[in-house]
């Protein structure tokens, strides 16, 4: 199986502040095998654009995902709907860390 790599970006909201984080699913992380499944899950399925902003204030979602060759990105914004898209972003979403201005 090919090395994932998630690069998970939130932004928006009332702040503003951008948070992010990057997961290699050949790290040893204890979600690996999750991660792994839901971007299988992502890569076999079709994922609707992102509807316009949902609500005021609401945070915007964008993941970039690096599989071997396959390069897939998914943007979505609050409210999120059910669906393996919304299952990675509450795995990833805990180990974001925000981004200094202009980073």
């Amino acid at each position: 199986m090919a090395a994932i790599k998630v690069v998970y970006v939130r932004s928006g909201g009332f702040g503003g502040l951008r948070m992010r984080t990057v997961v290699n699913s050949t790290d040893g992380d204890p979600d690996g095998p999750k991660i792994d499944a839901l971007v299988d899950a992502l890569a076999g399925s079709h994922v609707a654009p992102a509807r316009p902003a949902g609500r005021p204030d609401g945070f915007q979602h964008d993941l970039t995902i690096e599989r071997g060759m396959q390069h897939l990105s998914f943007t979505a914004r609050d409210p999120l709907p059910p669906g393996p898209l919304t299952d990675l972003i509450e795995v990833l979403q805990p180990r974001a860390q925000p981004v200094a201005p202009g980073g």
